[in-house]
């Protein structure tokens, strides 16, 4: 009935551990939780992890894996249900300064279901000197909240690549999917084929932060947006909504591919958007260089609405800055 008091409490394992058609239910705080300083191998399978409707003030995540040092970690999570989360289905990140090892997450087939006031979603921390790979692909989650039901924040000098794909987000109350990128961090990630469904905030919201404190560090975000759908909006006017799908570069380096997306059901009322127009594509250059992938090349060196909507569906854009067209250059897998 207190802090640090686990289903499951992983202390420098190594090996491989494997839980396979486990239940885990009401641990005071994480449900499974590992620190390690010693490279290991974690795979779940079958499994179900939940919290009740009334919990302790330490009730956490669902499984919280902390490496350290330079230990390495591979995880898989596949094929288990999750219900009423309070933080993170699944997270993963270093937890010591000067951490260098490498991390993988696999996170597939799995179900989340939440409750009001609890979060359920993926979280991924790229922090220190580690360098993280990610397949986060054909997940549903229903209600899971949190800043981003999949979020992706990467630091330091970090290096997170991957994929998220073919997932469903049903109801969040706020952002569906959100990644951000500063200090000397880079990140490369494909999201492709997901749906967010009546989302609080946006669908996808992508931000390169930068280091504007640091200016010897350069971030760098490769995304490639494709293919995603994002279906209505919930009004939730406590969450201020930007656009259906939202890319902002404040310094350094964002390349962008947005190709064959559609959203619909964006709020019409510009009270939900702090008396700007609500908008279903939302492209920003604060600093540094944004450039949007241009294939083919059709000679124009800068973006508009018009061509943002030639590559997906037909809906309001929105376009700050001067955002540079690559002219026929592959840009987002560099």
């Amino acid at each position: 009935n207190a802090d640090n008091e686990y289903g499951l409490f992983l202390s420098n394992v190594g090996g491989t551990v494997t839980l396979d058609d486990m239940s885990f239910n009401n641990a005071a705080d994480n449900l499974v939780y590992l620190t390690s300083t010693t490279s290991s191998t974690v795979n779940v399978t079958g499994s179900a992890f939940t919290y009740p409707a009334t919990i302790g003030p330490a009730a956490n995540s669902a499984i919280l894996l902390e490496p350290g040092g330079a230990a390495n970690l591979t995880a898989s999570v596949t094929g288990s249900t999750f219900t009423n989360i309070v933080s993170a289905s699944t997270q993963i990140g270093a937890n010591t300064a000067g951490a260098s090892g490498t991390l993988s997450l696999t996170f597939s087939n799995n179900t989340i279901n939440s409750g009001p006031g609890r979060a359920g979603g993926v979280v991924v921390s790229g922090q220190e000197l580690t360098t993280t790979s990610l397949s986060i692909v054909n997940n549903t989650f229903s209600g899971a909240g949190g800043n981003g039901v999949i979020s992706i924040d990467v630091n330091d000098a970090s290096t997170v690549t991957g994929t998220i794909q073919s997932n469903t987000i049903n109801n969040p109350p706020g952002i569906g999917i959100f990644s951000a990128v500063d200090e000397a961090a880079t990140s490369t990630l494909t999201f492709n084929a997901n749906t967010v469904t009546n989302a609080g905030g946006d669908g996808i919201q992508l931000v390169n932060f930068g280091s504007p404190t640091q200016p010897a560090l350069t971030s760098a975000m490769n995304a490639t947006v494709t293919n995603n759908v994002v279906n209505g909006h919930s009004l939730n006017t406590a969450v201020s909504f930007v656009g259906g799908i939202s890319v902002t570069g404040f310094e350094e380096v964002m390349d962008l591919q947005l190709t064959g997306n559609a959203v619909t059901g964006t709020p019409a009322s510009p009270t939900q958007c702090g008396g700007a127009p609500c908008v279903d594509y939302y492209l920003e250059e604060v600093g540094g260089t944004f450039r949007l992938e241009e294939i083919p090349d059709t000679a124009a060196t800068t973006a508009n609405a018009a061509y943002v909507n030639s590559t997906n569906d037909a809906g309001p854009v929105t376009i700050f800055g001067v955002i540079d067209l690559s002219n026929g250059v592959e840009i987002s897998s560099t």
